[in-house]
């Protein structure tokens, strides 16, 4: 059945390059969103939109029936003056090229497929609709000069700190903007300690409206950028001890609140980056660099916490257009990420080593 995927990838080749020029030429939006719902429903997919604000997630389905559903992903839209732009016209083809090779053979094999099509860094937006529900193993694919292992990202976490002015004895209030000053103060002598791995940056997001008035509320925003969970919880504990000790030197009251949004560390499926290594060996990418060369989205970190996850990087060469050579790794990238979800689903000993070592670093 791995040949009949490679076959299919091969007859499908064409518009798997058209999708890639398009993205290349610009037209990355309403002609991608076309091309790829076309290609999706050809080949008995059923495809919707899951509307969020402004955005809006592209989801195709096809059904094989009892066994995984293994998720891909890619990107109908980046950013003006992305550095990500040529990554995307590589790896978009890629993904779908290999939902598309392995559908071909998915009616013979059982188990599911769903592809996500999303904005460049909107990943976070399949957990708050919960699109994550059901997926058991997810392959996020990257292209780049080389091919490297699955990759990191940091975990990020949001503070706000809101300081209230205390009525005196007068009648008049505290300062609340020194409170947030003090704060920065306290902070700025922390980030001398931290290593040059650990970011804490924030901004004063609300200080008064006139000179004339002492402001009764002020308040600040911060970001806690870290490699490793354990050390990013102990700086959100000094963090909070700054703002508590600010408050006390300056009269002041101060609440802390925690944002929603945060970005955890991606979380390398160590099994099922192994498998896809070894496939991308089998199509002919030989040279594999190890994770530390491979920076994965912040946002793409929340859903390797909710299934297993890679984020591989499929080298495609040095040509940034689409060259014979480039066009050759597209479609092994494709292949290589086609066998593995194929692995996954038919053998089921493989697919348990997965799902276990996932429950274990949860």
């Amino acid at each position: 059945m791995k040949q009949q995927i490679i076959n299919h990838i091969e007859e499908i080749k064409e518009d798997l390059f058209s999708l890639s020029s398009n993205l290349y030429q610009g037209n990355f939006k309403k002609d991608v969103i076309g091309i790829s719902e076309y290609l999706l429903k050809r080949q008995g997919f059923e495809c919707s939109r899951v509307p969020f604000g402004d955005f809006f997630i592209i989801k195709g389905e096809k059904k094989g029936g009892k066994g995984p559903t293994i998720a891909f992903f890619y990107y109908y839209t980046f950013e003006p003056e992305l550095k990500e732009e040529w990554n995307i016209r590589m790896a978009t083809p890629m993904s779908i090229g290999a939902a598309l090779g392995l559908a071909s053979v998915l009616e013979e094999l059982g188990g599911n497929i769903v592809i996500f099509g999303c904005p460049w860094n909107q990943e976070n937006l399949l957990i708050e609709q919960n699109l994550l529900n059901g997926i058991d193993g997810a392959i996020l694919l990257k292209s780049g000069s080389q091919s490297c292992e699955s990759g990191c990202s940091v975990n990020i976490h949001h503070m706000q700190v809101d300081f209230h002015g205390k009525k005196s004895i007068n009648g008049q209030y505290t300062n609340a903007l020194h409170g947030v000053i003090q704060c920065f103060n306290g902070i700025f002598t922390l980030k001398e300690s931290l290593p040059s791995s650990i970011q804490l940056e924030g901004i004063i997001t609300e200080g008064g409206k006139i000179p004339e008035e002492i402001p009764i509320k002020a308040s600040a925003t911060f970001s806690i950028s870290c490699p490793h969970k354990d050390t990013l919880n102990e700086i959100i504990t000094d963090l909070e001890n700054c703002a508590k000790g600010a408050a006390l030197q300056t009269g002041t009251e101060v609440i802390i609140h925690y944002e929603e949004s945060h970005y955890d560390c991606f979380n390398t499926n160590v099994s099922l980056n192994r498998l896809f290594c070894h496939n991308l060996k089998e199509v002919g990418l030989i040279d594999i660099h190890g994770p530390e060369e491979n920076e994965v989205t912040l946002k793409a970190g929340n859903i390797s916490h909710q299934v297993p996850s890679i984020c591989p990087c499929v080298g495609i060469g040095q040509d940034q257009e689409l060259s014979s050579e480039v066009q050759e790794n597209i479609l092994k990238g494709s292949q290589a990420a086609a066998f593995t979800a194929f692995d996954m689903i038919s053998n089921q000993n493989l697919f348990k080593e997965i799902k276990k070592e996932f429950k274990k670093n949860q």
